[in-house]
């Protein structure tokens, strides 16, 4: 029996082996086929996309309060790292009663926004009302408009150099007096020596 069988296997054996290489081929085929269904699929978030287990959205996304002289005034969404001129934009742009000087001369349109921030516009009758002049930061009260000062003005300050006084321009609008701490654009001592002697508005 064994010897017909192996009289069968050698006058076959080109037709067995094509055969068995035949199923390994099939074999390996099923596999890699198995392998990219399986592959993972990769899924790109956009900024409202809710990141999977954690139930947090993607925080790309910044919301800044633009008052004052502005068309829309109220709350805009923005991409992280958008500037005061872009969060003016998406409230409607500054408009005709807007104190155009006051703007040109202390807002800076360039700079990055953080997170929760306010941007106020003036009007040129709450700037008339409110100050003695435009160019000026002393206010009516006598205190010093962190708003409007020039640098030689938050300069006659205790504890204000020309260094801080470029801080304090540079950081501006503020929507109150305490943005000052609240950016450490000033220390804690330097806040208490200044506090009863500067204004927002």
């Amino acid at each position: 029996m064994m010897e017909k069988f192996k009289q069968l296997f050698e006058a076959k054996k080109i037709e067995f082996t094509l055969l068995l290489f035949g199923v390994t081929l099939i074999g390996v085929g099923v596999f890699l086929w198995k392998a990219g269904v399986t592959q993972t699929k990769i899924e790109i978030l956009d900024s409202s996309t809710t990141v999977a287990g954690s139930g947090q959205k993607n925080t790309n996304k910044i919301f800044v309060d633009v008052a004052g002289a502005v068309k829309r005034p109220g709350v805009v969404g923005l991409v992280s790292g958008s500037r005061v001129n872009e969060a003016i934009a998406s409230a409607g742009g500054i408009t005709a009663e807007a104190d155009s000087n006051w703007v040109a001369q202390n807002l800076n349109m360039a700079k990055v926004l953080e997170d929760g921030e306010k941007i106020y516009i003036p009007s040129v009758k709450s700037q008339d009302t409110n100050t003695t002049s435009v160019s000026s930061g002393q206010a009516i009260s006598n205190k010093i408009n962190i708003n409007n000062a020039i640098e030689s003005e938050l300069d006659k300050l205790p504890g204000i150099g020309p260094v801080t006084a470029g801080k304090i321009i540079n950081s501006r609008p503020y929507s109150k007096i305490e943005d000052l701490i609240d950016r450490k654009v000033v220390t804690i001592k330097v806040w208490e020596g200044i506090k009863e002697l500067i204004s927002a508005w």
